[in-house]
């Protein structure tokens, strides 16, 4: 039973994954510079 709600808001799914995409990244650049 596919949710209307993701085929409704592709761009925001998107957006949701480009965020986390940055976030993880971000995160590791802090996580690095911090155990140095």
């Amino acid at each position: 039973m596919p949710t209307a709600r993701d085929e409704s808001f592709p761009a925001l799914n998107w957006m949701l994954r480009r965020v986390s995409q940055v976030a993880g990244r971000i995160w590791l650049l802090v996580y690095g510079a911090l155990r140095d």
